[in-house]
């Protein structure tokens, strides 16, 4: 996390969304500059590599879905992901990556998505940004599709 502030440059960083993945981390994170853009960075392997732009997408305000970086802990995902591998008792599952942004447009609130991968079937589980599983919102393995 510090090397990703430093790279960025700023006070308080504003996040659209970051992801942790088992050997890397990619953050999207609003340019302090130019507020209205969005930038890419990637962390692997202790070097930050970018700004790379984001296309936004979607008709919602950027302001409503940033949250402030500082208000993530990392030290709450390799619990949460060690509970979701539990609950969802996918034969074979890993932990793909964990996902940490707003939960628009249900709530307001940041949550931690875990998404679990198996060869047979897929799951998620969230959680609140302190590890606290969400029981309103138990495993969601992936419908499955017609062959």
């Amino acid at each position: 996390m510090a090397a990703l502030r430093a790279k960025i440059d700023s006070d308080q960083i504003q996040a659209l969304e970051l992801r942790v993945f088992p050997d890397h981390i990619v953050l999207q994170a609003q340019d302090p500059k130019r507020p209205t853009n969005v930038d890419q960075y990637l962390y692997r392997a202790g070097k930050v590599t970018g700004p790379v732009p984001v296309k936004l997408k979607g008709k919602g305000a950027l302001a409503d879905n940033l949250f402030p970086l500082d208000e993530i802990q990392l030290h709450f995902i390799p619990p949460v992901a060690g509970k979701a591998l539990e609950q969802l008792r996918l034969e074979n599952g890993v932990v793909k990556y964990v996902s940490v942004m707003r939960n628009l447009p249900t709530e307001m609130d940041v949550r931690l998505r875990v998404y679990v991968t198996s060869p047979r079937k897929d799951g998620s589980l969230m959680a609140d940004v302190t590890g606290n599983l969400l029981p309103q919102n138990p495993a969601n393995p992936k419908k499955p599709k017609r062959p």
